[in-house]
């Protein structure tokens, strides 16, 4: 489980980035992460948990073959 520092640690990942995005447009906070613009040839998905990371190339696959599955109208 998470402990008490590292969940503040992770608010203050998150609260610095919305302050960042807001101000700037870009999310990234030197020394915190480092989420590069998404496109549709790179897909970055940035995960922002107890260690803040881009997704793995295998889970973009996966969510590519669960966008291409067929939806109830």
């Amino acid at each position: 489980g998470t402990n008490a520092a590292e969940l503040k640690a992770l608010t203050n990942t998150v609260s610095n980035a919305w302050v960042a995005f807001a101000k700037t447009g870009n999310p990234n906070v030197a020394g915190q992460m480092n989420w590069p613009a998404y496109t549709p040839e790179t897909k970055a998905i940035f995960v922002i948990d107890e260690k803040p990371h881009l997704m793995p190339k295998e889970r973009l696959a996966d969510l590519d073959l669960l966008a291409s599955l067929p939806r109830k109208a």
